[in-house]
């Protein structure tokens, strides 16, 4: 719901002679900024999921969305408009590939596609008020209040991810399994050579 939001508003607030009204090239520059940096942080930020756990990753991505999401009008200008938006790629598009694999992680492989399925689409229909509720507070209260709702809802999402229960990563828990296999076998070649 929030990114559906983000993305259009964004461009909005950069190119709008009411909001800063940045030049088409300077705010190509700016969206290019955003996803050049999704594209180098993503798969990052997935192996680290792999590696350290969904929640661990997701939960300080959302909390760290929702501060820059409020920060985009006070930090409007210069540097700080820059820093802002290349802290935001980093979080901004490996939310959902993140939330794929935990989901993943908690189904059985026969009924991969259909819980696909089902995903894709609940994420869509709660999707598809957003940029409305987003576009009638830009209206009536300004660019300042849809980054605020859009704030929120990173905000919403980040409790509902520490409440509700993430398996551990299938390739973690491998790794462990891995290791006690070692582990195993040298107590057992200990014990060979001991015999010897």
């Amino acid at each position: 719901m929030a990114n559906v939001a983000f993305l259009p508003f964004l461009a909005l607030y950069l190119g709008l002679e009411t909001q800063l009204g940045m030049s088409k090239p300077s705010l190509g520059l700016h969206i290019a900024l955003l996803v050049g940096v999704g594209i180098v942080s993503t798969p990052v930020m997935g192996y680290l999921s792999d590696r350290l756990g969904r929640k661990i990753v997701l939960v300080p991505g959302m909390l760290g969305l929702a501060v820059l999401t409020a920060l985009l009008v006070p930090f409007g200008e210069g540097i700080g408009l820059i820093v802002v938006i290349a802290l935001l790629g980093i979080f901004l598009f490996s939310d959902q590939p993140i939330l794929t694999a935990g989901a993943l992680d908690v189904i059985g492989e026969g009924v991969v596609a259909s819980t696909l399925g089902v995903f894709s689409f609940s994420r869509f229909a709660l999707a598809a008020a957003s940029p409305l509720i987003a576009g009638i507070l830009f209206d009536s209260s300004g660019i300042e209040a849809t980054f605020l709702y859009i704030a929120g809802l990173y905000v919403v999402a980040t409790v509902i991810l520490m409440i509700v229960p993430m398996a551990v990563p299938r390739h973690s828990a491998g790794d462990g399994h891995h290791g006690h296999g070692h582990e195993g076998h040298d107590h057992g070649n200990g014990d060979g050579h001991g015999a010897h």
